[in-house]
């Protein structure tokens, strides 16, 4: 009985310090908005979720083990008609994230270079 108790505030104990161990911003800058959960990924390992919303189109994708990079994110069709292609660059410090790269919305490709200011929500 003792066992199990201690397994299940360990199990408590565990689950605390994962949703404190991540970080999770909202960003926008009036035109674009995108939504990013910084988290563990494996056991050394660190991901940026990554979610670009324009209008009613959100286009997901991730970074891995860094903060900047270039970056491919998707429409959730499978035709993959909505993509961005470019770089993302996440500022912690600042709570900003800086994007350029191309947008595509079913063929109609626009240039992005964007800084959309971020605010910390909690996890």
């Amino acid at each position: 009985m003792k066992s199990a108790l201690f397994a299940f505030v360990l199990s408590l104990t565990a689950l605390n310090s994962h949703a404190a161990d991540s970080t999770w911003l909202l960003c926008d800058n009036g035109s674009l908005a995108m939504n990013l959960l910084e988290h563990r990924n494996g056991a050394d390992g660190r991901a940026t979720d990554l979610a670009l919303i324009y209008g009613t189109h959100i286009l997901k994708g991730q970074l891995i083990d860094v903060d900047a990079g270039p970056v491919a994110l998707d429409g959730s069709e499978a035709s993959a008609v909505k993509t961005f292609k470019g770089s993302v660059s996440v500022n912690y410090v600042k709570n900003t994230v800086s994007l350029r790269g191309v947008l595509s919305l079913y063929g109609s490709p626009s240039r992005v270079s964007a800084v959309l200011k971020c605010k910390v929500m909690k996890n």
